[in-house]
């Protein structure tokens, strides 16, 4: 009986959870710590492995002592000359998005048939979200993102079958899915403009993923602006800066700059770590350039605001020091009072749930 609601008390805290999350007025919610676990390989030509040729496994190594090993989801899909084969397929760059996009559609509101909008669905602890391939398809056309409707069919079956497991030197090791727990669809039993005669698909949330939604376990930021980014480097930095820059400042205090470790922070968004330490360097400054276009970070100086860590003559990592702007501090004192108060619901709502589970338990 874990985790399903019974007490009116407890519904009512819950819908108000959701209201805060599906704020139309709002800005979008990054789940924090969930968003920033690196499970994505942003590295096409490494994407799809024929199972044939024993894929190698892939691991992000933060250090040496945090290791992700991304574990592929696999599925089977005609060849060029049409021969139906199975491969192993990462999640990369395209399942990301899909993922951001279903965050984006869960805070739309709550799904209705006549609304003919995506929108979230709460059914005994869980979230999960409704919406058409071409509703999600043309929410990141919109947004920069070109995907035929069966490659993003492929991209949910990717984020529903794949895993990732964590371990560290601390003898910690989990076996995690990404954010889909469950893909159903079903033909649309009600046509109209909206809706048209597409199926209709249910993601439902992983219960990490609802859990932080539930106890307010996320912050405000700008979901589009991120999903609209073209390097993955800049949408994880923007969900890191997000989630952990709360004392960002411009009065010269602690918080008025922050450093960004470039082997670090490219390994964690899953991108590769080049061999050519120029190119590396070049993807850096591309994303810390998206970033400060979106007004997020000011424009780095790359006299002033670049140490470079060497080897002798050659260079092996640097560190940029970035600068809020006016808007991303305004975004996380917003962020702040916001979290304040979505985590004292969830605080009541955790309360209230562990009370109600005493209760049948005694």
């Amino acid at each position: 009986m874990s985790g399903i609601v019974f007490d009116d008390e407890a519904c009512l805290l819950t819908q108000e959870q959701l209201n805060l999350f599906s704020i139309p007025s709002g800005r979008g919610n990054t789940l924090l710590d969930y968003d920033l676990h690196p499970r994505f390989i942003h590295d096409r030509a490494q994407k799809k492995v024929l199972l044939s040729d024993e894929p190698e496994p892939r691991i992000i190594s933060l250090n040496a002592n945090e290791h992700y090993e991304i574990i592929p989801a696999t599925i089977k899909s005609k060849n060029k000359e049409g021969v139906l084969q199975s491969y192993a397929i990462y999640p990369g760059t395209r399942e990301s998005l899909i993922e951001d996009c279903l965050i984006y559609f869960a805070r739309n509101g709550e799904f209705t048939a006549e609304k003919g909008e995506p929108g979230y669905v709460y059914e005994n602890g869980r979230i999960g979200v409704f919406f058409t391939l071409y509703q999600l398809r043309l929410a990141l056309k919109e947004l920069g993102k070109e995907y035929k409707s069966s490659e993003l069919r492929e991209g949910l079956e990717i984020l529903t079958l794949a895993k990732y497991r964590y371990t560290n030197t601390k003898d910690r090791d989990y076996l995690r899915g990404y954010i889909i727990q469950e893909l159903d669809s079903i033909p649309n039993p009600k046509v109209n403009d909206k809706l048209r005669s597409d199926r209709i698909f249910f993601a439902a949330f992983d219960s990490r993923a609802s859990k932080r939604i539930l106890s307010g376990h996320y912050r405000s930021y700008d979901d589009c602006c991120a999903m609209s980014m073209k390097s993955p480097i800049a949408r994880y930095l923007y969900k890191q800066f997000s989630g952990h820059w709360q004392n960002a400042n411009m009065s010269n205090e602690n918080g008025s700059i922050r450093s960004v470790n470039l082997n670090e922070s490219t390994l964690a968004s899953g991108c590769p770590l080049l061999s050519n330490a120029t190119k590396r360097k070049e993807n850096m400054v591309k994303a810390l350039k998206e970033l400060s276009d979106a007004s997020i970070i000011q424009p780095i100086d790359l006299d002033v605001d670049v140490t470079n860590t060497k080897r002798g003559r050659k260079i092996i990592d640097s560190v940029f020091l970035v600068r809020p702007t006016s808007k991303f501090i305004s975004q996380q004192i917003e962020g702040f009072k916001r979290l304040q108060k979505t985590k004292s619901i969830g605080d009541a709502l955790n309360a209230k749930n562990k009370c109600l589970q005493n209760t049948i338990s005694d």
